[in-house]
């Protein structure tokens, strides 16, 4: 029997191996991580799609909810004259506004567009331009009721009229 000889084209093939075996590593972990990017892009499309569908649902109950004969008298009213209204209108209106108003923001939240941004404040901006909707907001900012990121969209829908 022949004892074994160590030279060096087994230690070249040996390493060389090794080094082949680290690329292939490191290939098929960056190709993994291009894999899972992808598909985090495709789930965070999906609940941005999602999202948006549960606000336009949400916004269709509101519109459906305050369109009911005795609920727009309300806002029509209180549109006109907030301080007209009795304190159980009061309240029932500054319901609205406040509900009205989160939507809004929350749709500035969901819709990136700059053309649905643009809507969104012209919105606002024509809502603000009802005198009962100026007195309601001035009310509840009187009583510190309107947080600042809701008071700053108001403010910038104001210029958009």
């Amino acid at each position: 029997r022949k004892p074994y000889k160590h030279n060096r084209w087994n230690k070249m093939s040996l390493d060389f191996i090794a080094n082949i075996a680290t690329i292939v590593g490191t290939i098929s972990i960056f190709i993994t991580l291009v894999f899972v990017i992808v598909e985090l892009h495709k789930n965070l499309n999906q609940f941005r799609l999602i999202r948006e569908i549960n606000l336009r649902d949400v916004q269709v109950t509101f519109y459906n909810h305050w369109s009911e004969p005795h609920n727009a008298e309300l806002v029509i009213r209180g549109s006109k004259s907030f301080d007209d209204l009795t304190e159980v209108e009061k309240y029932r209106f500054e319901n609205y506004f406040e509900t009205r108003i989160k939507m809004i923001a929350f749709a500035l939240n969901v819709v990136k567009t700059k053309e649905n941004e643009e809507t969104l404040f012209r919105r606002v901006g024509y809502w603000f331009s009802q005198p009962g909707i100026q007195s309601c907001y001035e009310s509840l900012l009187s009583k510190h009721q309107i947080p600042k990121r809701l008071s700053d969209l108001v403010e910038k829908g104001k210029e958009f009229n």
